[in-house]
């Protein structure tokens, strides 16, 4: 793993790297020196068995400002390539291959998501093990690192599913603990009491600790209590277009007005935190700031059948559980 930036020089034909983790950060940047210019730079995943074996290539085409992605089958898929890469600077990519998606986005946002459902829908970190730079094409790449904030624990054989809120004793995490994200490592999702507030936010186990956001900062917990269960499902959100069987994890200080569980991208981590229907706003602790966010995901209980309508009306839920008090 690459632990540095590291260019990559052109007169090498391409660079390999080991890649089993689920994902890669880089750079790329048109050599305009040159004096034939071929602005489609190209990447491939590789089999883990067999480095010559390429499973998919993905290629920035700058000339039609469009990405593409190709199966070794030979299934072609594209889309639009966002509006930084029009001006020739050094754009910085990240690229996960976690679950059935390979995702390609650049700083807090996915500009291209490709369902590999066509070919089997098997986990991609199951089968990919390298990544193959192409360094022909008058660019230069920046490899910064193989994140193992990528890397998926391993599968749990559970029982039940419905969502429900656990106290941790000794840091030990519950068994059917859920996932909301990933920091250097997977982070769960937490609830602490905070000024009157019962707030959604996260918990790092390597810390011990849970975060959460309100006024402007983050704030450290060490009385909180972890989500467990599965029966649940992330969605695509904006603003308050709650959707009707959004999962209700707190309450605010005024009026206890409901607080949903949203996430969102900052600095290529998934971060968890709060969604405040009233500000239009999902809320996330990171570095000791609040970060506000539009565009982000909510969780949803799927023991909860929806009946067609938005939740923008007065929640009347009581999330409030006893054994858990403000400190």
């Amino acid at each position: 793993m690459q632990k540095n930036d590291v260019s990559m020089s052109i007169e090498i034909p391409y660079k390999l790297y080991k890649a089993d983790a689920g994902g890669y950060k880089f750079s790329l940047k048109p050599n305009l020196q040159l004096e034939n210019h071929n602005f489609q730079p190209a990447l491939h995943l590789i089999d883990k068995h067999c480095p010559h074996d390429k499973l998919y290539e993905v290629q920035f085409n700058y000339d039609k400002h469009t990405v593409y992605i190709t199966t070794g089958e030979g299934i072609l898929t594209s889309l639009p390539l966002p509006d930084e890469f029009s001006d020739f600077n050094e754009v910085e990519v990240w690229m996960t291959w976690i679950k059935k998606d390979i995702c390609v986005g650049s700083k807090n946002k996915t500009f291209f998501t490709y369902p590999r459902n066509i070919t089997g829908g098997k986990s991609a970190d199951k089968f990919i093990g390298y990544i193959k730079f192409e360094t022909n094409y008058g660019f230069d790449w920046k490899v910064h690192e193989s994140p193992e904030v990528y890397k998926m624990p391993l599968e749990k054989n559970l029982k039940g599913g419905k969502l429900h809120w656990v106290s941790i004793e000794d840091h030990k995490l519950p068994q059917d603990a859920m996932i909301g994200g990933f920091e250097k490592n997977p982070i769960y999702i937490a609830r602490a009491m905070y000024s009157g507030s019962l707030c959604p936010g996260k918990y790092v186990p390597e810390e011990g600790k849970a975060y959460v956001a309100w006024g402007g900062e983050e704030h450290e917990k060490s009385n909180f209590q972890i989500l467990c269960g599965y029966n649940a499902k992330w969605v695509l959100c904006s603003d308050d277009n709650i959707p009707e069987n959004a999962f209700v994890a707190g309450t605010s200080e005024i009026q206890n007005e409901p607080l949903y569980i949203g996430r969102a991208f900052i600095d290529y981590k998934l971060i968890v935190g709060k969604v405040h229907m009233l500000y239009k706003t999902c809320y996330l602790p990171y570095q000791g700031e609040e970060i506000e966010v539009q565009d982000y995901e909510i969780l949803l209980d799927l023991s909860i059948k929806p009946k067609g309508y938005p939740c923008r009306g007065k929640c009347k839920v009581n999330v409030f559980n006893k054994d858990l008090t403000c400190i």
